[in-house]
């Protein structure tokens, strides 16, 4: 388990750095109205992705996970059923969705980011399964490596003023790669027959309902800002908020590293009690030691991080969007851990539910919230990002009830991890606010890691034991991964 994490974190330090890349020269290249544009095509694309997905790579972690013997059925099933879900979606969605953008240029950017979707489809399936046989760490590599090398392709098309479909075409290609290279690998570890049954075909489906609007409700609750942003003010008001949301996704990349290292863990463990419980209290203390650092790291250097990204000052908006968003990245952590392990314990349906009432109260307050701060600080972005923020809060306290039988005597140490980390990310802010004048941005952000990881061995929030589990997990062999597990501090 924590070797599949470890090898998810290292492909996604490519994916950061590719990314921050992006964000260096995006921003600039395109202006705020591109910027726009591409922000709301990605969540329309995103939208029918979810549902093409229909909520089953998670069921093919899970099942795969609890029945490696019939993985062959059950990714072949989920494979067929995505595919005949994307021919009815592309048949009958694509005129509506044209429909919503009246320009040609934007309507070409919306159909060639739906083209990348559907292909990197394909190779989901295939990467879920490798997931589910905890057999994700060569591939999960190789895939970040590619997104890298995508990406900087997409930085150098930009550079040259090529524009931003061509930049979704390389994309295109790269899903394509992507693919081939999954169900290789995949097909190569699948030994059992696929038994085909029309009952699978649609029960795959049916299965990951409970995560398809789970999938729909968090999509809609956080793209609710871009849509209406874009709905209110216009496209060029949605590019600060978009500049803001990009550098606060790229970090809160981390918790679904920890979230997927686990969650196969915990699937097998679910009728092992204590051993559940130790995964998840240790998994929820991990992402706070890491998610409240760099939530109060974005806070603290918003106007550093928007200077260098943005460049000019049509980003100034996004100053204030970005702290609240950094404050915002450890509820998202707590969030995303709690919900995988009720997934672990089948009780998907309960996401669902509390997700989409998430969902459909964020419009009602983002538009309120948007029309408020634009009225009084001419900045909408602002209430689109404070709205997050408070529902977070609610996700947070509903699962921590929902799971309060499982974590009955482990709450006290996570809430001293948290006040642990609080404490060590106001030394790391400290010495930002000391160091930054003297050794610019960089020379600060490596201090303020050396500073909070120093003072968090000290107090004990992170010890050598866990310094040794990562040091012995990259000792052992793949054959090895499913058996190793996250060191137990309850």
């Amino acid at each position: 388990m924590l070797r599949t994490g470890l090898a998810l974190l290292s492909g996604t330090g490519l994916t950061w750095l590719s990314s921050l890349a992006m964000l260096l020269v995006m921003p600039r290249a395109v202006g705020a109205e591109g910027l726009g544009i591409y922000a709301t095509a990605l969540t329309i694309s995103g939208l029918a992705g979810l549902v093409a997905a229909c909520g089953m790579p998670q069921v093919i972690i899970r099942e795969v996970a609890r029945r490696p013997d019939e993985a062959s059925s059950i990714v072949g099933h989920a494979l067929a059923s995505r595919l005949l879900i994307w021919c009815a979606l592309v048949l009958l969605g694509t005129p509506l969705a044209f429909a919503v953008f009246e320009e040609g240029y934007a309507r070409l950017v919306l159909g060639l980011v739906v083209v990348r979707s559907v292909t990197s489809a394909v190779g989901d399936v295939a990467a879920s399964g490798l997931h589910g046989l905890q057999s994700l760490g060569k591939f999960a590599i190789f895939r970040s490596a590619l997104g890298m090398v995508t990406e900087f392709g997409a930085v150098t098309l930009l550079l040259l003023d090529y524009g931003i479909a061509l930049m979704v075409m390389l994309g295109i290609a790269s899903a394509a790669f992507r693919a081939t290279v999954a169900w290789v690998l995949l097909l190569r570890k699948l030994t059992g027959p696929w038994r085909w049954s029309l009952g699978s075909l649609i029960g795959m489906p049916r299965s990951g309902l409970p995560f398809l609007s789970v999938d729909i409700s968090l999509l809609l609750y956080g793209g609710a800002g871009t849509l209406l942003i874009a709905q209110q003010l216009g496209a060029t008001e949605v590019g600060p908020f978009a500049l803001a949301n990009r550098l606060g996704g790229v970090m809160m990349t981390a918790p679904g590293i920890v979230a997927g290292a686990v969650l196969p863990g915990l699937a097998a463990a679910h009728r092992d009690l204590p051993q559940f419980r130790a995964i998840l209290a240790n998994s929820l203390r991990i992402v706070v030691a890491g998610a409240v650092p760099m939530g109060a790291g974005i806070a603290w250097l918003a106007p550093e991080f928007v200077q260098l990204l943005g460049g000019s000052s049509d980003y100034d908006a996004a100053i204030p969007i970005l702290r609240i968003t950094g404050l915002t990245v450890p509820l998202v952590g707590l969030d995303v851990i709690l919900a995988t392990a009720l997934i672990a314990q089948n009780r998907q349906r309960l996401i669902a539910m509390y997700t989409a009432v998430m969902a459909v109260a964020s419009f009602p307050l983002t538009y309120l919230a948007v029309a408020y701060t634009y009225a009084t600080w001419s900045n909408g972005g602002v209430g689109a990002a404070f709205v997050p923020a408070i529902l977070e809060v609610a996700m947070s306290s509903v699962a921590l009830y929902l799971l309060r039988d499982t974590l009955r005597g482990g709450l006290g140490a996570i809430a001293r991890a948290l006040v642990q980390a609080v404490l060590c990310a106001a030394a790391m802010c400290a010495l930002l606010a000391v160091s930054l004048p003297i050794v610019g941005l960089a020379g600060a952000i490596a201090l303020g890691a050396v500073t909070y990881s120093g003072t968090a061995l000290l107090i004990g929030l992170i010890s050598w034991s866990d310094i040794e589990a990562v040091r012995s997990a990259l000792r052992r062999s793949d054959r090895d991964a499913p058996r190793a597990t996250l060191p137990a501090r309850i």
